[in-house]
């Protein structure tokens, strides 16, 4: 290809440069192109504009995420279970929109991803002192989301004045 990249022996449709970390995934009329390189990103471009008729979907910081809707919701979602139960509720948000996410939650992703790097020292510490008392706090959110009339409920399980269990789910039903 005219623009140094390569076209996969294993996927008809990735073409890459291993020496400059550049990915092109090309879908009929649609690509995502990876690099951790903003200037790679930019001449890839540049050059694709010269032999097709290229309409750009996202901003640039898009492209350099590089991370499908999907696959970056369902790590989230794991982060969210696992470790990190601050973006539970925001991942939760987004994982109602996987077929046809906007920018704005493009962005969202984002957000939650600078929050992550911002915060990746902090962590739930476990510490044995003497209460072992078992505890549970629910909360409700009633007026949550009026389109669809559904709340939102969530509760956390500590031990040792930590979190060891916790849950934020959409509801229906009025108990």
């Amino acid at each position: 290809m005219k623009c140094g990249l390569k076209q996969s022996n294993s996927d008809p449709c990735l073409f890459l440069n291993d020496e400059k970390s550049i990915y092109l995934i090309v879908y009929v009329d649609d690509g995502i192109i990876a690099s951790v390189d903003e200037q790679a990103v930019k001449q890839i471009l540049e050059k694709l504009k010269s032999e097709f008729r290229v309409v750009l979907m996202w901003p640039t910081t898009f492209y350099l995420l590089c991370v499908p809707y999907r696959e970056a919701i369902s790590s989230l979602m794991f982060l969210a279970i696992v470790s990190r139960p601050g973006i539970s509720y925001a991942v939760g948000v987004l994982s109602q929109v996987l077929d046809k996410p906007q920018q704005g939650h493009c962005n969202m992703i984002t957000r939650i991803m600078r929050y992550l790097k911002g915060t990746g020292k902090c962590g739930i510490l476990f510490q044995c002192n003497e209460d072992n008392t078992l505890q549970c706090f629910t909360d409700s959110d009633y007026d949550g989301d009026p389109l669809s009339r559904r709340y939102t409920s969530g509760m956390i399980f500590m031990s040792y004045s930590s979190a060891v269990s916790w849950s934020s789910h959409p509801d229906s039903n009025f108990s």
